[in-house]
C-alpha cells in the first residue's frame, strides 16, 4: 500500500438502506463516547480507577492481557464480551493495546487531534509510521505499544478513537482509515519542513 501523496475520496454509500446507515453512525457515536469515558476514567482526578488499577492497565501483557483488569474498565462500558464477528482472545488483545496506551497517555485526549498529526507532530518516524499503517491485525497492537510510549514520552494529546479505529475496523473501512492518517502524518510533516526552511 502505498502512503505518499494520497488522497482520499469521501466513501461511496454502500447501505442497504437509510436505517443501517443510521444506525452505524450510532455506533459510532456510541463507541466515541465510550473512548470518551475510559480517558476520563484514567484521569487523576476521576475516582472510578484507584491508581493500581490504572498501574495494571499500564502493564497489561499484549499477548495474555489481565481479563480482569479489562473488565474493570470495559465491564461498566457493556464491552467486556466480544460481539459476534470477533473471538473473545482477540477482542481483548485489542482492548488491552487500547488501553494499555491510554493509561500510558493517562489525560491526553483530545478528539480534534488526529493520530497522524499528533505522531507527525511529536517527530515520529516516518518508517515506522509506514510499517504502521502497512501492519497486519496481529502486529499492530505492538505498534500502538512503541506509539504510545512515544506520544506519552513528548506529552502528545491525540484522539484515541483514531486509535480504536485503527485496532479495530477491517477491510475496506480499515483501508481508507489508515489512507486517512497517512494523509494527516504526510500533511503536518511538510507543513513542519515548510515553517523550518
Amino acid at each position: 500500500m502505498s502512503l505518499r501523496s494520497t488522497t482520499i475520496s469521501p466513501a461511496a454509500d454502500t447501505t442497504p438502506s437509510a436505517h443501517a446507515s443510521d444506525t452505524a453512525a450510532e455506533k459510532h457515536e456510541s463507541m466515541g463516547a465510550a473512548i470518551a469515558t475510559c480517558a476520563s476514567m484514567l484521569r487523576a482526578a476521576d475516582d472510578r480507577l484507584t491508581s493500581d488499577e490504572i498501574e495494571a492497565l499500564r502493564g497489561l501483557s499484549l499477548d495474555a492481557p489481565d481479563e480482569r483488569a479489562l473488565h474493570r474498565v470495559l465491564g461498566p462500558l457493556g464491552l467486556a464480551d466480544s460481539p459476534g464477528w470477533i473471538e473473545q482472545q482477540q477482542w481483548n488483545r485489542k482492548w488491552a493495546a487500547l488501553l494499555k496506551g491510554m493509561a500510558m497517555c493517562a489525560g491526553l485526549h483530545d478528539p480534534t487531534v488526529p493520530l497522524g498529526e499528533a505522531l507527525a507532530r511529536t517527530d515520529w518516524p516516518e518508517e515506522r509510521f509506514t510499517r504502521m499503517m502497512e501492519a497486519r491485525n496481529g502486529q499492530l497492537p505492538t505498534f500502538i505499544e512503541w506509539a504510545s510510549r512515544h506520544l506519552a514520552g513528548e506529552n502528545q494529546a491525540v484522539n484515541w478513537d483514531d486509535v480504536r479505529r485503527l485496532l479495530f475496523k477491517s477491510g475496506d473501512h480499515a483501508k481508507q482509515l489508515r489512507l486517512r492518517f497517512a494523509n494527516d502524518y504526510f500533511r503536518t510533516v511538510y507543513a513542519i519542513r515548510r515553517r523550518s526552511i
